[in-house]
C-alpha cells in the first residue's frame, strides 16, 4: 500500500520536473521601441488629445511605455544556433528585443539587443536571434510534423499579465477544432488554424502550444503557437499549426539567391499590383509602408482618414488601430492614402529596372503614372524591403481634389460631422397645454457611411396629468415613449468648431403606466434643432424643437402638443 501511495507522488514530481524543463526554454519577449519611435507616439497622443480622441490619446501613452509577449526557443539541428519563435504583432514595431528567462526560484537570465531577423507578411509569425550569434541552449522544444486530432490533450506555455507583471502560465486545454478556418485571422489557402482550450491571455501571444511528447527531452513539442483569443466566447482561442511555422523558419534561415536589387525589383512590382486591387487595396498595401513612413506621414494621414473616410474604413483602422497596435493602425491609414491617390488619377505602373537603384539597406524605385514619372524610397525592415516616402501625384484629378481642399482648408469650413455614433440626453418641456416635462435617453448613428443622415432610437418618460371621469378627479400618471426615426442634418465644421442644425421625424408609442387614463397611444412627431461641438471636445450640446401627436387606439382622438427639448451627447468616430 505504501509504495502505491507513493506512485501519484512521483508523478507529480516528474510533472513538475518536465513543466521546469519547458518554463526554462520559454522567455518573456519585450520588445524595444526606438526611441524616436517611442517620442512620436508620445507626441501623437498629445496631438491627438487636443483633437478630443482622449481615449485614442491614452492608449498610445500606455502603448509607448512598452508591453510584453512570450516565445519559444528553436535551436536549428544543423549548427546548433539559437533562434526564439515569437508573433509578429509581438515584435512589429521593436527596433531590438531584450529576451527573460525566468526560472523557478524567480531569478532571470536577460539578453538584450536581440535582432529581429525575419517576420511573415502574411502569418504572425517572427524570428528573433540571440546578440552576437550567441549559442546559450544546447537543444530548444521540438517542433512537431503532424496536425494534433480533435480532443487531444494540450498545453498552452507562456507569461500572461497579472497585475500589469508577467506571470507564468501552464495550463491544460484540448483541441477543439484541428482543422479551423478563420479568413479574418489568416488565409485559409495559406493555413488553416488550431482551435482549442487551453488558457490564453494578454501576455500570451507567441507562447507555444504543447502536446506531450516521449521522445522529446523537455517532455512536449510544439504544435502551435498561441496567437489569438475571441471575446466573447468562452475556450475559443486559436494558434497558427506547426507545418506553417516550420516553413516559415525554412524560408527565414534559407541562403538568400537573389540579389537585394532583384529583391526589391520584385517588390516594387507586388506593390503596383496591389495599388491596382478592385476591393480593399488598401489592406494590400499596407504591409509595404514603413516604420520610418509611419512617423513621418502617420499622424496627419490618421486624421485626415478619421475625418473624411467611409465608415467602414474607418473602422478598420480604429481596429488595427486598437486590436494590433497603433502603427499597424497608422500604417492603415497611409495605405488607404496612397489606395485613394491612385484611384484619383491613371493607374500606377512600374518604371524600368534599370530606375531600381540599392545602396546597403535603402534603395530607390521609379514608378510612372500616365506620361508622369514617380520616385520613391524604400528601406529593407526586418527582411523586407518597405516604402519610406511616396510623393504626391501631379495628375489632374488629384491636382484638382488637393486644390479643394486646400481651398477649405484656408477658408476653414467642410462638410464633416462631429461623430458617427452618440448618446443622448436631455429633458422635453411641452409648451402651453399640461406643461409636461419628461426626461429622455438616446442614441444616434450614421447610416449609408453618410454625414447627412442618421438613425435615432430615443426614450422619454415622466408624468402627465389627466381627467378621470370615473373618481371625478384630477390624476397624475407615469408614461415611457420610445421611439425610432431619422435626422437629416447638414453639418458644418468651421476649423474645430461644429455646427450642425438638423430636422428629424420619429415614430413610436406613448405608453401610460397606469390605467384608467387616456394616455396611450401612437406616437409621430417632426422637428427641428441644432447642435453644437466645441473644438477637441467629444461632447455636443443643443436644443429642439418637435410637434407631436398622439393617437388614442380606442376613441380616436389625437392629442397634438409643441414641445422644447434641451439634450447633450457624447459622440464616438
Amino acid at each position: 500500500m505504501k509504495k502505491l501511495a507513493l506512485l501519484p507522488a512521483l508523478l507529480l514530481i516528474g510533472s513538475i520536473a518536465v513543466q521546469a524543463q519547458v518554463r526554462n526554454l520559454v522567455p518573456i519577449v519585450r520588445p524595444v521601441l526606438h526611441e524616436s519611435t517611442k517620442a512620436f507616439i508620445l507626441k501623437l497622443g498629445e496631438s491627438m488629445a487636443k483633437d478630443g480622441y482622449k481615449d485614442a490619446a491614452e492608449y498610445l501613452k500606455a502603448w509607448a511605455e512598452g508591453g510584453f509577449g512570450s516565445g519559444f526557443v528553436y535551436v536549428d539541428p544543423r549548427d546548433g544556433r539559437n533562434f526564439v519563435v515569437t508573433n509578429r504583432h509581438v515584435v512589429a514595431q521593436a527596433e531590438l528585443v531584450t529576451l527573460e528567462f525566468e526560472k523557478e526560484d524567480g531569478s532571470t537570465t536577460s539578453y538584450k539587443s536581440c535582432p529581429i531577423l525575419a517576420v511573415s507578411e502574411t502569418l504572425d509569425l517572427a524570428l528573433i536571434g540571440f546578440p552576437n550569434g550567441a549559442k546559450p541552449f544546447s537543444a530548444g522544444i521540438g517542433i512537431s510534423t503532424s496536425l494534433p486530432v480533435d480532443g487531444l490533450d494540450i498545453w498552452s506555455a507562456g507569461f500572461p499579465g497579472l497585475l500589469s507583471r508577467p506571470s507564468w502560465q501552464f495550463g491544460k486545454g484540448s483541441v477543439t477544432n484541428n482543422r479551423a478556418r478563420v479568413p479574418e485571422l489568416a488565409d485559409p489557402a495559406e493555413t488553416e488554424l488550431i482551435q482549442h482550450s487551453a488558457p490564453i491571455d494578454p501576455g500570451s501571444s507567441g507562447g507555444p502550444l504543447l502536446a506531450a511528447a516521449k521522445s522529446a527531452a523537455s517532455g512536449y513539442e510544439v504544435i502551435g503557437i498561441n496567437t489569438w483569443k475571441v471575446g466573447g466566447r468562452q475556450d475559443t482561442n486559436f494558434a497558427i499549426p506547426s507545418a506553417a511555422i516550420r516553413n516559415f523558419i525554412q524560408t527565414a534561415l534559407a541562403p538568400v539567391s537573389t540579389s537585394p536589387g532583384d529583391k526589391l525589383a520584385e517588390r516594387s512590382q507586388a506593390f503596383v499590383a496591389a495599388s491596382s486591387s478592385p476591393e480593399d487595396a488598401y489592406k494590400k498595401l499596407a504591409r509595404f509602408i514603413s516604420y520610418e513612413f509611419v512617423a513621418k506621414e502617420g499622424e496627419r494621414l490618421l486624421k485626415s482618414a478619421l475625418s473624411s473616410a467611409p465608415t467602414k474604413i474607418r473602422t478598420d483602422i480604429v481596429e488595427r488601430f486598437i486590436g494590433s497596435s497603433p502603427v499597424e493602425g497608422l500604417r492603415y491609414a497611409i495605405a488607404y492614402a496612397i489606395a485613394e491617390t491612385a484611384e484619383l488619377g491613371p493607374a500606377i505602373g512600374l518604371g524600368p529596372r534599370e530606375g531600381i537603384v540599392v545602396d546597403g539597406g535603402e534603395g530607390s524605385v521609379g514608378l510612372k503614372r500616365g506620361d508622369n514619372a514617380v520616385s520613391t524610397r524604400w528601406i529593407l525592415e526586418h527582411g523586407h524591403w518597405r516604402l519610406a516616402s511616396f510623393p504626391p501625384v501631379e495628375s489632374k484629378a488629384a491636382a484638382e481634389a488637393a486644390s479643394e481642399k486646400k481651398k477649405k482648408s484656408a477658408s476653414g469650413f467642410d462638410f464633416v460631422s462631429p461623430y458617427d455614433f452618440a448618446f443622448t440626453g436631455g429633458a422635453l418641456f411641452e409648451l402651453g397645454g399640461d406643461k409636461i416635462i419628461a426626461g429622455n435617453l438616446g442614441m444616434a448613428l450614421d447610416i449609408f457611411s453618410s454625414y447627412f443622415i442618421m438613425m435615432h432610437f430615443e426614450m422619454g418618460f415622466g408624468k402627465s396629468k389627466y381627467y378621470d371621469s370615473w373618481d371625478m378627479e384630477e390624476k397624475s400618471a407615469a408614461f415611457i415613449m420610445p421611439r425610432i426615426g431619422l435626422t437629416a442634418q447638414l453639418p458644418l465644421q468651421f476649423g474645430e468648431l461644429y455646427i450642425v442644425p438638423y430636422g428629424k421625424y420619429s415614430v413610436g408609442f406613448n405608453m401610460s403606466l397606469s390605467l384608467g387614463d387616456d394616455l396611450s397611444g401612437f406616437l409621430s412627431s417632426i422637428g427641428a434643432g441644432l447642435y453644437l461641438t466645441p473644438p477637441g471636445s467629444s461632447w455636443s450640446f443643443g436644443a429642439e424643437y418637435a410637434h407631436i401627436s398622439i393617437a388614442e387606439p380606442f376613441d380616436g382622438n389625437t392629442k397634438k402638443m409643441n414641445a422644447l427639448s434641451a439634450f447633450v451627447a457624447y459622440g464616438f468616430y
